[in-house]
């Protein structure tokens, strides 16, 4: 008699979880103020607008975003707002509307070591150049006499920042010619002609992208 209700109760948990267990994304709650308040200018978004977007090893599309301000990616579920939590293993994130991928990376800005995303811009077999989008935000200051005017709090967005990783190396800021020939020493060559021949900038995603073609 147990075995057959241990056999019925496989049935039924096959019946209901036929499908494979559900994967949801791991989450904490967020107060939005910093982003909706109207007396704010600009916004801490690199797009306002939530687009739908997904995880890495996460079969379900989401609505989401990313908040350049907070280095945080925001996503809805049941019409709450929410972050998600901020672990490698969550940390590919695929943007559909803008076909953008952003990644979750250990790298070393301003001579400190920073886990954060970056947006990659390219991403070859020997090498992957990202770019880090942030925003600055000025608290509201109010005017000082009768001639002054108040300033209202506002976010701006900030120059965007180029990394690069040769192989599994680390990531490091983007710097000149000379740094990547260091890094690349075979390309010494190409590398010379290449920037001979053309105005590079390297801070120009599509200059960038192109410049990874002969790394």
């Amino acid at each position: 008699m147990k075995k057959i209700l241990a056999v019925l109760g496989l049935f039924v948990a096959f019946s209901i979880f036929g499908q494979g267990p559900v994967m949801e994304l791991p989450y904490r709650n967020i107060n939005l103020h910093t982003g909706t308040d109207k007396t704010i200018e600009g916004t801490p978004f690199i797009y306002p607008e939530y687009q739908r977007g997904s995880v890495s090893g996460f079969p379900e599309s989401y609505k989401m975003r990313y908040n350049a301000y907070l280095d945080e990616v925001n996503f809805k579920k049941d019409d709450a707002d929410l972050a998600l939590l901020k672990e490698k293993v969550y940390g590919t994130i695929h943007f559909n509307e803008t076909n953008e991928i952003l990644k979750l990376e250990q790298y070393t800005y301003k001579k400190s070591a920073v886990q954060g995303y970056l947006f990659v811009v390219a991403d070859k077999e020997n090498v992957t150049i990202y770019k880090k989008m942030s925003m600055s935000y000025s608290p509201f200051k109010e005017a000082k006499n009768s001639y002054d005017t108040d300033s209202p709090a506002k976010y701006k967005k900030l120059a965007d920042v180029y990394f690069i990783k040769r192989g599994n190396s680390e990531i490091v800021e983007m710097a000149n010619k000379n740094q990547l020939i260091e890094m690349f020493p075979e390309k010494k060559d190409a590398i010379n002609q290449y920037f001979k021949a053309n105005k590079v900038n390297l801070s120009d995603s599509k200059e960038l992208k192109k410049l990874a073609e002969i790394l």
